[in-house]
């Protein structure tokens, strides 16, 4: 950011006060980058992590379509009882 000056906001600001504004700027903008920092290490963890979840998700239907494979099912026709006539 470039330099304020009294011009710049009407001539009322004394050069303390200026300089305590740009101190102020420079601390905002400092602690904005820290938790730009913060926030794309935590994207880049959850997509780690999004990754990881969808790959177990993935081996558990796996198995569950392998165990449904080898599952015991009855293959039994229903029995109907036909009575004669006499």
């Amino acid at each position: 950011m470039g330099e304020l000056k009294k011009s710049d906001v009407g001539g009322s600001l004394s050069s303390k006060s200026v300089k305590d504004l740009q101190e102020l700027i420079q601390n905002i903008t400092e602690i904005v980058k820290e938790i730009y920092d913060i926030e794309k290490r935590n994207n880049e963890k959850a997509k780690e992590l999004l990754g990881v979840i969808a790959g177990e998700i993935k081996k558990n239907n796996q198995r569950k379509k392998i165990n449904s494979a080898y599952r015991f099912r009855s293959y039994e026709n229903p029995s109907y009882y036909i009575d004669k006539k006499k």
